[in-house]
């Protein structure tokens, strides 16, 4: 397993996906801003970034260094989007 993939937050991972043209959401301006800056920053920076932004951070990375990474970013969004669906369905 992927060091830190506990910590990525499915809102991020969408918008890193959406991001990268991988389907996901739209993120918001400020989020988008985010991401190119992220995108461009050095290893100085960006570990500055992810101090303050850790969960976007280490998505993006994920799927810029790893073979496997978008695959992750769209398991992550369907594990844990799973309970609440099941939650839904038993109230219904």
């Amino acid at each position: 397993m992927h060091p830190s993939i506990k910590e990525i937050d499915r809102t991020d991972a969408l918008h890193v996906l959406h991001y990268f043209g991988k389907g996901g959401v739209q993120p918001g301006s400020f989020t988008t801003a985010l991401l190119e800056a992220i995108s461009r920053a050095d290893d100085k920076n960006f570990a500055e970034l992810a101090i303050v932004f850790p969960s976007v951070c280490i998505a993006y990375k994920l799927a810029i260094a790893t073979e496997d990474g978008i695959e992750i970013l769209h398991a992550i969004c369907a594990e844990k989007i799973a309970p609440v669906i099941s939650i839904m369905s038993v109230r219904s």
